[in-house]
């Protein structure tokens, strides 16, 4: 008796971080996309803030995802850097 309640212990702990990992992908996917909406908008300021506080999370993304995050970022801060310029 005492094994089985040690490994359903278990499976819970397991079921649990699985799926607090999977709510902060979520939470990374959510910035990213809400920083690509502000980009898309022209709001290169805070599209770099989004990016950066979605970079918090970038461990609980897809290598591929990361990547998508990092471009994402160069090109937010080359605008913001332009858009500087220009004002």
């Amino acid at each position: 008796m005492l094994i089985i309640t040690a490994l359903d212990t278990a499976h819970s702990q397991e079921n649990r971080a699985a799926s607090r990992e999977g709510a902060f992908r979520k939470i990374a996917q959510s910035y990213v996309q809400a920083g690509r909406e502000e980009y898309d908008k022209g709001f290169y300021e805070q599209a770099l803030k989004t990016f950066v506080m979605a970079q918090g999370y970038q461990e609980y993304l897809t290598a591929t995802e990361r990547e998508q995050l990092d471009a994402h970022l160069e090109k937010t801060k080359a605008a913001a850097a332009k858009r500087k310029l220009a004002l």
